[in-house]
C-alpha cells in the first residue's frame, strides 16, 4: 500500500504539468482585435463547370500587446479558412483544386473537420502598430497595439441565380474585452453575401482602422469610412458582433450554413446600441447616412467590441433594392485625453459641403481652420476617391487644406465623402463637414 501511494504521489508533478498545459492553450489563442470580410466579383471566364470568380479578402486586427489580464496573444495566424454555401440552399460548396488553388485538405492537423473550405496563406502583416493619435498628444490609462492582416485568394464558383455565403471564423478574441461574457472563449466571426453575376457587385470597403481610441468623459467622433465601387448608396447602422458558427469553437459549419451567426454574448447591460453600458456619460451614436458615430465612455482603460454594418443599396428598374451588408468588427479603447476646446471650421455660409465637377477638372476646396487656446492643429483629409491610384496628393498646411484635382479615371456618379477632420489632440474633434463631390462623366 505504502509503495503505491508513493507511486501516486510522483505522479502528481506530471498531472498538475499536465493540467497547467490544457489550462495555457485557450489562452494563448487570445489575440483577434477585429476585422472585416469583402469580395469582388471578377468576371465569368472561370472552369467550365465554375465560371463565376470573386476575390475574398480577409481583414484582420492581431493584438500584439500584452491584455489587461497578464496574457500574451499567439501569433497571428498563417492561413483564414473561409467556407463557401449555396445563397439558395444554405449548403456548403466542398471546394477542390478546380475552384482554388487554396481549397484545403486533410493533408495536416489545421485542416481536420475543415475538408473543402478555403484555406488562405496570409497576404501581407504590419508590424506592431498603435491607434492613430495626432502627433504630441499624450493618452494615458490604455493600450491596445495591433498588427493588421490580410488574406486575398480569388474562388472559382457554379453559375448561381441566388449567389453564395463566404464565412470567415477564428478563436479567439483578446480576453480582456469589458462588454462581452467569456470574450477569451469567443470566436470572430464574419461573413459576406456575393452576389450572383447577373448582379456583379463589389462590396465597400473601409479606408480607416477597425482599433481606434475613444476620449473618457467627452465626446468622440469617428468616421466609418466606407467607399462602394458602385456608386451604391450607404446605410450605416450598429450590429451584435458574431461569434461561435459551429458547436467546435473556431471552426465553419460543415453542412450547411443559415445567416445569421450566432452573436457574442453581452454582458448583463450591454447590448448593440449601448455598447459602453448604460450609466450616465455612456453612449453612442450613428449617423445611418455619413457612418460618423459619437462615442462617450466613463471607463477609463475598458476595451469594447462593436460592429458596424454597411448595407449597400442599387437602384434597378426603378426600385431600390439591397445589394449586400459588409461587417466591420471593431475595438473601442478608452483612454485619458488631455482637456481642450475644439477647433472650428468654416460655417456651412462661408464654405459649401456639395460639389459637382467635370472628370479631370480641377478643385480647390479651401479650408481654414482656428482654435481658442492657439494649440497646434493637424488637419487630415480621408477619402479613397481623391486619395486613390490617380489623384493628386491634397495639399495640406498648417491650418488650410486645399484638393487640387479629381482622378482622371473616376467612374460616372462615383460617389465618396472626404471629411477634413481638425484635431487638437484627440479630444473633442471638430464637428466636420461632409464634402462630398460627385465625379460627372
Amino acid at each position: 500500500m505504502r509503495s503505491l501511494l508513493l507511486r501516486r504521489l510522483r505522479l502528481l508533478p506530471a498531472l498538475v504539468l499536465a493540467l497547467l498545459a490544457l489550462a495555457a492553450g485557450p489562452v494563448q489563442a487570445t489575440h483577434l482585435l477585429g476585422g472585416e470580410m469583402t469580395y469582388r466579383y471578377l468576371d465569368n471566364n472561370g472552369p467550365a463547370t465554375a465560371p463565376v470568380r470573386y476575390e475574398i479578402t480577409v481583414t484582420i486586427y492581431n493584438n500584439c500587446g500584452t491584455t489587461a489580464n497578464g496574457q500574451t496573444p499567439a501569433a497571428p495566424n498563417a492561413f483564414a479558412n473561409v467556407g463557401i454555401y449555396d445563397q439558395a440552399t444554405g449548403t456548403r460548396v466542398v471546394l477542390t483544386a478546380l475552384n482554388s488553388a487554396f481549397a484545403a485538405t486533410n493533408s495536416s492537423p489545421t485542416d481536420a473537420g475543415q475538408t473543402g473550405m478555403l484555406k488562405i496563406p496570409s497576404t501581407s502583416l504590419s508590424g506592431c502598430l498603435a491607434p492613430h493619435t495626432p502627433s504630441g498628444c499624450q493618452i494615458t490609462g490604455v493600450s491596445q497595439p495591433f498588427k493588421l492582416q490580410k488574406f486575398i485568394a480569388v474562388v472559382s464558383l457554379p453559375a448561381s441565380i441566388k449567389g453564395y455565403y463566404a464565412v470567415f471564423t477564428r478563436s479567439a478574441r483578446n480576453d480582456d474585452v469589458t462588454n462581452l461574457t467569456n470574450p477569451g472563449s469567443q470566436a470572430l466571426t464574419l461573413y459576406a453575401t456575393l452576389s450572383p453575376p447577373l448582379l456583379p457587385n463589389r462590396s465597400p470597403v473601409f479606408s480607416d482602422t477597425a482599433v481606434a481610441i475613444i476620449c473618457a468623459n467627452d465626446t468622440t467622433m469617428l468616421l466609418n469610412n466606407a467607399v462602394d465601387a458602385d456608386g451604391d448608396r450607404l446605410v450605416y447602422s450598429f450590429g451584435q458582433p458574431y461569434g461561435n458558427v459551429a458547436a467546435v469553437n473556431g471552426e465553419l459549419p460543415t453542412t450547411s450554413f443559415t445567416p445569421p451567426p450566432p452573436p457574442v454574448p453581452y454582458k448583463a447591460g450591454y447590448t448593440a446600441g449601448t455598447p459602453f453600458g448604460t450609466g450616465t456619460g455612456n453612449f453612442a451614436t450613428l449617423n445611418a447616412s455619413t457612418g460618423i458615430a459619437k462615442y462617450g465612455s466613463t471607463n477609463v482603460g475598458g476595451k469594447y467590441v462593436v460592429a458596424v454594418d454597411v448595407n449597400e443599396y442599387r437602384t434597378i428598374n426603378g426600385r431600390e433594392v439591397l445589394v449586400g451588408t459588409t461587417r466591420r468588427d471593431l475595438q473601442l479603447v478608452v483612454a485619458n485625453c488631455p482637456p481642450t476646446v475644439a477647433p472650428l471650421l468654416p460655417s456651412l455660409a462661408s464654405t459649401p459641403r456639395s460639389y459637382s465637377i467635370e472628370e479631370g477638372q480641377v478643385l480647390s476646396i479651401p479650408l481654414t481652420v482656428t482654435q481658442a487656446n492657439n494649440h497646434p492643429l493637424v488637419l487630415t483629409l480621408n477619402s479613397v476617391l481623391l486619395d486613390g491610384a490617380g489623384a493628386s496628393i491634397p495639399r495640406l498646411t498648417a491650418a488650410r487644406a486645399a484638393w487640387r484635382r479629381v482622378p482622371p479615371r473616376a467612374r460616372p456618379r462615383l460617389r465618396a465623402r472626404a471629411l477634413p477632420q481638425a484635431l487638437s489632440c484627440i479630444t473633442r474633434p471638430v464637428a466636420r463637414p461632409a464634402l462630398r463631390p460627385t465625379i460627372l462623366p
